[in-house]
C-alpha cells in the first residue's frame, strides 16, 4: 500500500507512543524503528521530544485523534493498527500496552 508523507509520519507517530507509552523501550523496539526511519531521521527526532512530553491520558487521546485523522481512511488505520500490534509484540504486552492498543482501537473506530 503506497501511502501518502503525512500517513508515513502519522505511523511513526503511533509506532513512537507504543515505543514510550510504558516507560520501557526494548532492543527490537528499537531496532525496528531505525528499520523504519529511512528518509524520517530528523522527522523522528523533533518527534520523539514531543512523544515523551506526553504523560496525561487526554494527551495520548488528543495525539492519537490526530493520527487517525493523518492517516484518513479506515485500511490505512487497520494497516497501522496492524504494524502497532506487530511492534508492541516485539516484546511481551504488559498492561500499559494493552491499554493502550484498546484506545487505539476506540479512537480508529475498528
Amino acid at each position: 500500500m503506497l501511502l501518502t508523507r503525512e500517513q508515513q509520519q502519522a505511523q511513526i507517530d503511533l509506532l513512537l507512543i507504543g515505543m514510550y507509552h510504558d516507560n520501557y523501550i526494548s532492543e527490537q523496539e528499537t531496532e525496528l524503528i531505525n528499520q523504519i526511519s529511512e528518509g524520517f531521521t530528523i522527522y523522528i527526532q523533533q518527534r520523539i521530544a514531543d512523544i515523551r512530553k506526553v504523560k496525561t491520558l487526554t494527551q495520548r487521546q488528543k495525539l492519537i485523534e490526530n493520527i487517525a485523522k493523518r492517516l484518513k481512511t479506515k485500511k490505512v488505520k487497520q494497516d497501522s493498527f496492524k504494524k502497532l500490534s506487530s511492534f508492541l509484540n516485539s516484546n511481551e504486552l504488559n498492561v500499559k500496552q494493552n491499554s493502550l492498543m484498546a484506545e487505539v482501537t476506540k479512537i480508529f473506530n475498528l
